[in-house]
């Protein structure tokens, strides 16, 4: 194993930066639905249940292309890759444009929005392995956050800009008997919102045509390099497919990388639930005014959580007591949200809001990158792909139920605790399987095995 060929890139920051910009235009798409609920119910003429699915797409498409998507990005490059998903993020956010500028037409709206989902599978996965192709190994669970920030962040402003874009007052007709949302300028509002998502996403994808790259010259750390010398790129198109389906296989049969799956998918299932229906929980407990900040909060307090986690992670290497603390106090922050709205004071929403994000948002890098050292040396976006199909498929489930559960504005409040409480048995649930994992660290392991050979080799020289 030759050090001198170990070199970190200043270029990396960069590359971070531009998947960041990607990453956050396509999650602000993901939420600016359902921060807006009843206006755009009137727009499109669809009920609370029916605009959930622009949330529930995002989760549902993501299931049967989630392996295919890993085996392309093995197979080509994550430029190659990162592009094509930027590209579909773009095309996505200009339909949505279209079809709230020159047609008003729910249908139009959702075929943007499933374009833009698709484009996901190329986000999700990134952060993991681009942290790994880019960064030191003191630096990975940094950058691996980083990722993960970014698409918070534009979760972020997709919980505040929206609203900024509308009226929170409503007027009475009396000859249709009929309330209206949508007040005088607010759809021309509407179109200056969508048109200045689909301006940068399509510079975001040009930008990323022209700067992004798949690796630096040099590995920046040994595992990075020995994962360099066991790619076979001269395999067919079949022949390279099954050589990772057959991984995948290997990752399930993992007792302990399975209970990781489970518990991940179950603590960020209820998070993607409790995201796509806080608009309409809000709305239901305190009216309209607040929806927005609230969510703010949630996602801000969840960028520290997952900077902070990632950055613990680095200098501690303490994998197995950082997961079991995040997946406890998520629990703890869930059951607080739960009851808090019935405190009758709205700032209590806003801090149990804000202790949700910071543990749930801040436990998922913690999850990205366990399963990454556990994993080794499969591929990273074989074990993060794996994590987010999980997360996908427990987020349709909670969010499809507690949905239906919680029903409309007029629906009994009482339905909405139930829908909460049952997200609570869920991360209960997910609790018991992160206490049954077995952590193995087996990228740190190389790591330090290959840092104590190099050692042991220059005192011999020396």
């Amino acid at each position: 194993m030759d050090s001198n060929l170990i070199q970190t890139s200043p270029n990396r920051w960069l590359i971070l930066f531009l998947f960041a910009c990607f990453s956050g235009s396509n999650a602000y798409q993901w939420i600016q639905y359902a921060i807006i609920p009843r206006e755009l119910q009137e727009i499109y003429s669809i009920n609370q249940q029916t605009l959930d699915w622009f949330s529930i797409i995002y989760m549902l498409v993501y299931i049967p292309f989630i392996i295919p998507a890993t085996w392309a990005l093995d197979r080509f490059s994550l430029r190659t890759m990162c592009c094509i998903g930027a590209i579909g993020n773009a095309v996505g956010a200009i339909i949505k444009y279209l079809s709230i500028k020159f047609y008003t037409n729910f249908w139009l709206a959702f075929t943007g929005q499933t374009i833009a989902a698709i484009s996901q599978v190329y986000v999700l996965t990134i952060p993991p392995a681009l942290a790994g192709a880019w960064f030191p190994a003191n630096e990975v669970s940094t950058a691996c956050s980083l990722g993960v920030f970014a698409n918070q962040f534009g979760t972020a402003v997709g919980f505040l800009v929206p609203p900024l874009f509308t009226n929170t007052s409503e007027t009475y007709n009396s000859v249709t008997n009929e309330t209206s949302y949508v007040q005088d300028g607010e759809i021309e509002s509407l179109q200056v919102l969508f048109g200045l998502g689909a301006v940068f996403t399509v510079f975001t994808a040009v930008a990323m045509l022209v700067l992004f790259k798949s690796a630096p010259e040099f590995p920046p750390s040994l595992a990075n390099q020995m994962k360099r010398k066991e790619i076979i790129d001269d395999m067919g198109l079949f022949e390279s497919f099954s050589f990772h389906f057959s991984a995948i296989m290997r990752l399930f049969k993992n007792r302990n990388i399975t209970l990781l799956i489970l518990s991940y998918g179950l603590n960020t299932g209820v998070y993607y639930a409790v995201g796509t229906l806080l608009g309409a929980f809000v709305i239901k407990y305190f009216g309209v005014g607040d929806e927005g900040f609230i969510g703010l909060t949630l996602i801000i307090s969840g960028l520290f959580g997952a900077v902070l986690a990632g950055y613990w992670l680095d200098k501690t290497k303490t994998y197995k007591l950082t997961m079991r603390a995040m997946y406890a106090f998520s629990l703890a922050s869930m059951i607080f949200y739960t009851v808090a709205p019935y405190s009758g004071e709205i700032y209590v929403l806003y801090v149990a809001g804000g202790c949700l994000g910071l543990t749930m948002t801040g436990y998922l890098p913690v999850g990205f990158e366990l399963g990454v050292e556990m994993s080794y040396p499969e591929t990273e976006s074989s074990s993060s792909g794996l994590l987010n199909a999980s997360a996908q498929f427990f987020g349709v489930i909670f969010t499809i139920g507690l949905g239906q559960l919680m029903g409309d504005e007029e629906s009994d409040r009482s339905l909405t605790l139930m829908a909460n409480l049952i997200g609570c048995c869920g991360l209960v649930l997910g609790l018991v399987f992160t206490f049954l994992i077995k952590v193995d660290l087996k990228r740190q392991d190389l790591e330090n095995a290959q840092m104590n050979e190099l050692g042991g080799k220059k005192e011999e020289v020396e």
